[in-house]
């Protein structure tokens, strides 16, 4: 690495010494595997340096999902699926997966962009699962050091050590050789079926899988290229070698309609030996010996990075549209920091800015709004708040040493409902009820069964008002089981509407429930339930056992909208689902990941977070395009009013 230049690459990334509170500024996160066997994710900005393996796991290599919040990694145990914010969501996948014959050169990994498949080397070649179906399939090709898939999932590529590419299309669980590629120095996708790939005698190639493997020149042999990546619509870059040295000099590759017009960009010779793209084409990555560096393609300089021991490294997925503001008619609200790192209540300002709008001296763990949006009731260490935003007064209207949950609201905005853990022998776990004008606080409905017996189900959580009763749509969870109940305020009876996991008061006074296996038996429908007549279920819509209710809320008198999720373990795709009260319901879009997402009020716009505790992302299912707040951090919890 001699012509590496020990100096910061100022225009392009800022690097502090690393310590657990600061990380690099990256195109995006980076995850490193350790010798020792562990994973570290090197956060964007100020979000540090986290290990996201057991310290008990020894893993070989691994992959990041296009989601961002899942990870494919081996072990000599098997081939795993872990949630890269919690460890402990972990299921192994194929206890057969082998292990790679080298790593560090490639991807000996790889996740399809749907991530329904995970291609992975193996002593004899690559063997892809299939996570839909649960299976897998061998391609025994001999030495492979690298293996990537098509920008729709179709095709799979293999390189070998001795850089022959075989490329396979998946049929199904088939895996069938479509084209052997005798010499390539690195390949990228013009097109879902159509690639660029640099032969080492010369040139620049394009390869039509779905035309008999047609070829047509971009740029014509002797001039010998590598590492050819794209970097925006129709522009690529690639690294035209100076000689037999060893070296490169970058040139900028226009492709409009089948013209092509070439600019040399770069201003010093870049080593290209053990070297491969970031994500954004802006940076290469020299790895040797355990040692990264990140080097300017243009001016050839680079950094070495204070990260040692590395046996392979993958990266997070580019977030793009990332911004300061965000516009919206809704009246969002969420958790999120503030500047002291504390939790509290935020919305978004007319002029599109994110508003903190409680004063919390400690962190908020959750909150409701007023339908006036006046008032805002949260719990924040071990009491109960109430902060009237016009006045700037924050008063606490609870105290308890048990903890709090789910405030909310009633109707009129005179009440606040609340449930209560039960912990030990307490007895004051169950329902609470908050008289504003009072200042009265009443348990209205005790956890257990009744009688001495305090610590027994069912366990009462979730209140939620009706709308046109004075009534509250309860959890009651058991031991086993889960199950909805209704609360008469005004008798204080309870009327069991039957064993569901989660359900919704609709506007005339009926319940909408289902179960998404959590503590039902397993999936079931969604169904409108009756609390007066107590009539058989009327069923909206079948939950298969591979599908879960992420969010379902009311749009119309007459029309329900579902998000929904495949139950696979790991990262799967949502969709957005019209069900009409009466009649059939209708598929309306597919959605990105997005991490707890809520419909706002319009319908058309669909609110969420990049991971578990990340950031607020607001979607448009019109457009297609999604917004990433960038600050605050920890968002959680929203709601829209």
């Amino acid at each position: 690495m001699n012509r590496l230049l020990l100096c910061l690459l100022i225009a392009l990334l800022t690097v502090p010494t690393v310590t657990a509170q600061d990380a690099l500024n990256l195109p995006t996160e980076l995850y490193i595997l350790l010798n020792e066997g562990q994973v570290e994710r090197y956060g964007l900005g100020a979000e540090g340096v986290q290990t996201i393996t057991s310290q008990e796991t020894f893993v070989v290599d691994f992959g990041i999902a296009s989601d961002d919040n899942w990870m494919a990694y081996r072990t000599p145990d098997g081939l795993f699926i872990s949630n890269v914010y919690d460890s402990e969501q972990v299921e192994v996948m194929d206890e057969s997966a082998d292990v790679p014959l080298v790593r560090g050169e490639g991807d000996t990994l790889a996740w399809s962009p749907d991530d329904l498949y995970i291609a992975y080397v193996t002593q004899a070649g690559v063997r892809v699962y299939f996570r839909d179906s649960d299976t897998v399939t061998d391609i025994p090709i001999g030495q492979i050091k690298h293996v990537g898939w098509s920008p729709n999932g179709e095709f799979l590529v293999a390189e070998t050590i001795e850089n022959i590419w075989w490329v396979y299309r998946r049929v199904g669980t088939d895996m069938n050789l479509t084209s052997v590629i005798p010499s390539s120095q690195g390949i990228v996708w013009l097109s879902d079926t159509v690639l660029i790939f640099a032969p080492a005698e010369g040139g620049l190639f394009t390869m039509d899988l779905n035309n008999n493997n047609a070829q047509t020149t971009i740029l014509a042999p002797p001039d010998v290229y590598h590492l050819p990546i794209q970097v925006g619509d129709g522009l690529y870059r690639v690294l035209r070698a100076t000689g037999d040295t060893g070296f490169g000099r970058l040139l900028l590759v226009q492709i409009t309609n089948g013209n092509v017009v070439t600019e040399e960009i770069g201003e010093g010779d870049v080593e290209i030996t053990s070297v491969r793209w970031s994500p954004s084409g802006n940076l290469l990555i020299a790895f040797q010996g355990g040692v990264m560096a990140l080097v300017d393609p243009i001016s050839a300089q680079g950094f070495t990075l204070p990260i040692t021991s590395t046996v392979s490294y993958d990266w997070g997925t580019i977030q793009t549209n990332i911004a300061d503001t965000i516009e919206t008619t809704d009246d969002i609200y969420f958790l999120g920091e503030d500047i002291m790192g504390i939790r509290q209540v935020w919305t978004i300002a007319d002029d599109g800015n994110p508003l903190s709008i409680t004063p919390a001296t400690g962190e908020i763990t959750d909150y409701d709004i007023s339908p006036d949006g006046d008032d805002i009731a949260y719990i924040s260490q071990e009491q109960l708040w109430l902060y009237n935003r016009t006045d700037d007064e924050v008063t606490s209207v609870v105290q308890s040493s048990e903890p709090m949950h789910t405030p909310r609201f009633s109707p009129d905005g005179n009440r606040i409902t609340y449930s209560v853990e039960t912990v030990d022998n307490s007895p004051n776990g169950g329902i609470w009820l908050y008289d504003i004008s009072e200042e009265s606080n009443e348990q209205i409905l005790a956890n257990g069964a009744g009688g001495s017996d305090i610590i027994s189900p069912p366990f009462y959580s979730n209140p939620q008002w009706a709308s046109n009763i004075n009534a509250l749509l309860l959890t009651a969870s058991g031991s086993e089981s889960t199950s909805l109940s209704v609360l008469d305020v005004n008798t204080l009876e309870v009327v069991p509407l039957g064993q569901y996991d989660e359900g919704f008061w609709l506007r005339d006074g009926r319940v909408v429930a289902w179960g998404n296996g959590i503590g039902t038996a397993q999936a079931s429908e969604i169904v409108i339930l009756d609390p007066n007549t107590q009539a058989d279920p009327i069923p909206l819509f079948t939950l298969t056992a591979d599908i879960a209710v992420e969010h379902l809320k009311q749009t119309t008198a007459n029309e329900l909208r579902l998000i929904t999720r495949q139950t696979l373990f790991g990262p799967s795709s949502a969709v957005v689902i019209s069900i009409p009260i009466n009649g059939t319901f209708e598929r309306v879009t597919s959605i990105p990941p997005l991490v707890n997402p809520v419909f706002a009020t319009d319908w058309t716009t669909i609110v969420g977070l990049t991971n578990p505790n990340g950031k607020l992302i607001i979607y448009n299912t019109e457009d297609q395009l999604q917004t990433i707040l960038q600050f605050p951090l920890r968002v959680a919890k929203i709601l829209n009013r």
